[in-house]
């Protein structure tokens, strides 16, 4: 298992990590920083994303872990600071794209327990509603009763 506080080995990367790494990089290219399919993140942007997980400012083994939140986690994070983000990015003017960049991680940092306790209460609803047994549950329908003639012919009168 692995121990986020004291182990520095770093963990290597599963086959869903890989994919959740590509779709975090991906909407933060596309979706956050508008690049072109001609632009990269930055070195030092790749080390700040990835230092997310663990609570640091940049991905590193020196520095003892504070976190261990998943890719999913930090992408639903920048996705639920989108409005703000933008905001931001519209009203704000850097004079570098990592200043920049450093800002809008900030923006995130500020969220990402919230959105991690989010995603965690989400995942025990669901587990729950997984566990449920309906098969016990019955149900007969709502009871219909006609209108009575007295009332149609009550109406009736009006016309």
């Amino acid at each position: 298992m692995h121990d986020c506080k004291n182990n520095p080995v770093k963990k290597r990367m599963s086959k869903q990590d890989k994919i959740d790494w590509d779709n975090l990089y991906e909407y933060v290219k596309n979706n956050v920083l508008h690049y072109s399919s001609k632009q990269s993140l930055s070195v030092q942007m790749v080390l700040r994303l990835k230092g997310m997980l663990n609570g640091k400012f940049y991905a590193n083994n020196t520095t003892t872990d504070m976190a261990d939140y998943s890719y999913k986690t930090v992408l639903n994070t920048f996705k639920f600071c989108s409005p703000k983000i933008q905001s931001v990015l519209s009203s704000k003017n850097f004079d570098s794209e990592n200043r920049k960049f450093n800002y809008i991680c900030a923006i995130v940092e500020g969220s990402l327990n919230d959105v991690f306790l989010r995603m965690e209460n989400a995942a025990k609803v669901q587990q729950k509603t997984e566990r449920m047994d309906v098969s016990a549950i019955t149900h007969n329908g709502a009871g219909y009763q006609s209108k009575t003639r007295e009332t149609s012919n009550k109406l009736n009168d009006l016309w």
